[in-house]
């Protein structure tokens, strides 16, 4: 089986195709239709930019791979801000696409079919699949790695197996959670017998192997500076007292439910309303469902559920998004083998009906000042292009240099470096430590846009700074404001205008 769609009885019947196809046109214009209706993007895209300025093996958050795809977008295409959605629609459509060929290795098609229509319902794939970050990559990766194995479980190449080995390495540079889908697919392959076979472990140790030097150079960095990924992750998800374990595991499943409650619905209206008594309820697919559901739906549960409670690590609410990535599988085949067998055509209306009116309640949202004034996350509401017009126009007015850089937090320094269309570089939080690439000298030679903020909305200007206000939450006033100031540069080869 080929990365095309699978023939045989596919080929004969192309009804378990096109809800493949349905599914990634569903993430795809979830993509569009968010990076129209924001003015901005998530901190964590504008991140993407700000690090894609410097090649290299790690960065002070995380493993380099997103970056490095960031990057070789912008190398292809230039510093456009459409560059993340493009990379974000990549990342969940090709998740649905692999998801689709591993659900066809377990299941029958139209079961198949059923998980990938329910996979594109998740929040992560909908209303966040605009965010072109490193869970985006991670769950990509981890998709393209279970896919390779069970290829290679049924062909028994070599060759397949090296390349599952070479997409595991690649999973664990995009993040390091990647370590949980790889154990537990290692778990999948000793629950279904395949390791008892003395050239699969053979294979598999090549696999491995060829994972671990794929990973080795980023391993080296991470040593050499100490290990940053594993400092931000004590300072991202502190410590839990043995008192407060069980709170924090339940406050971490009753999001997953939210994250995953539109396909729950679907799901539970499938079940009770649009099928029939299954007729085929004995049928497999070409591997053996149980073991593989076991690893890759049940085991990750567990493994987080033991970070939780035995390591005593606070969970972060979008590692569900991995976690529970293959979920759909096992909601599909419970109803297409226990419970119903659920008509394609039906599937489709209801899925689509639910994407359709969850985009015009995001739309609604998002055009509606006391709707937005409510949201978690203030960032995909800031005038970006505004902010970025108004800062570029007071470096011009200061002086004839180019604007190469930009100093201040992440995101709104980023902000302005992504909307001004010139994308100079962003040293971030003035920290050299995150943004190593910079040369100090040099930006003192050519000076930088100093920003800050966001600040509250009163609190008073120097004389030489500038503003810009954006919204904020009710509890912080509702509106904050952006500062910045000018460093002037001492290039010889251009003119400072004057105070600002």
């Amino acid at each position: 089986m080929g990365l095309g769609f699978p023939r045989g009885r596919f080929a004969a019947n192309p009804a378990w195709q096109w809800p493949a196809a349905l599914a990634i046109f569903s993430v795809c214009f979830w993509v569009a239709a968010t990076g129209v209706v924001n003015p901005t993007q998530y901190a964590d895209s504008i991140e993407q930019f700000n690090w894609a300025h410097g090649l290299e093996l790690g960065y002070w958050k995380h493993p380099p791979l997103t970056t490095w795809l960031m990057r070789a977008a912008i190398a292809l295409a230039g510093p456009s801000d459409f560059v993340s959605y493009v990379l974000a629609a990549v990342c969940y459509s090709g998740t649905a696409y692999f998801t689709w060929k591993i659900a066809s290795m377990l299941m029958p098609a139209r079961a198949a079919a059923l998980a990938v229509l329910l996979l594109s319902l998740h929040h992560g794939f909908s209303w966040r699949a605009q965010i072109y970050n490193h869970n985006a990559v991670l769950v990509l990766m981890a998709s393209a790695f279970v896919w390779a194995t069970m290829r290679a479980v049924r062909s028994g190449r070599r060759f397949d197996w090296l390349a599952a080995g070479a997409l595991a390495g690649l999973a664990m540079l995009a993040k390091y959670q990647a370590v949980i889908p790889i154990v537990c697919v290692l778990l999948g392959l000793w629950h279904s017998g395949v390791l008892r076979q003395q050239a699969a472990r053979r294979n598999l140790a090549l696999a491995s192997a060829l994972g671990a030097l794929v990973f080795l150079p980023h391993a080296v960095w991470a040593l050499q500076h100490g290990i940053p990924t594993l400092r931000y992750l004590q300072h991202s998800a502190p410590p839990i007292g043995p008192g407060s374990r069980e709170l924090a595991w339940l406050n971490f499943f009753a999001n997953q439910v939210s994250l995953n409650f539109s396909m729950l619905l679907a799901a539970a209206v499938l079940a009770l309303w649009c099928g029939k008594p299954a007729a085929h309820a004995s049928e497999t697919g070409p591997l053996p469902i149980g073991s593989w559901l076991f690893a890759l739906v049940l085991m990750p549960v567990v493994v987080v559920s033991a970070v939780i409670l035995l390591g005593g690590i606070t969970p972060q609410k979008y590692w569900g998004l991995q976690t529970l990535q293959f979920f759909p599988l096992l909601l599909a085949s419970r109803l297409q083998r226990g419970w119903r067998e659920v008509p394609l055509g039906k599937a489709a209306g209801l899925c689509i009906a639910i994407s359709a009116a969850g985009a015009a309640y995001y739309v609604a949202e998002s055009t509606d000042a006391q709707a937005v004034s409510k949201l978690h996350s203030m960032d995909r509401v800031w005038p970006a292009k505004e902010l970025a017009a108004a800062a570029l126009a007071d470096w011009q007015a200061a002086t004839d240099c180019p604007l190469k850089y930009v100093v201040g937090p992440s995101f709104p320094a980023g902000l302005v470096s992504v909307y001004s269309g010139l994308y100079p570089a962003v040293l971030e939080a003035g920290d050299q430590n995150k943004s190593p690439w910079i040369d100090a000298a040099d930006l003192q030679e050519a000076g930088a846009l100093i920003v800050s903020g966001p600040l509250p909305i009163d609190q008073p200007l120097a004389s030489d700074m500038h503003s810009f206000a954006v919204p904020a939450k009710p509890s912080e006033g509702g509106r904050a404001q952006v500062q910045w100031a000018i460093l002037a540069p001492h290039a010889a080869n251009c003119a400072t205008k004057g105070g600002p």
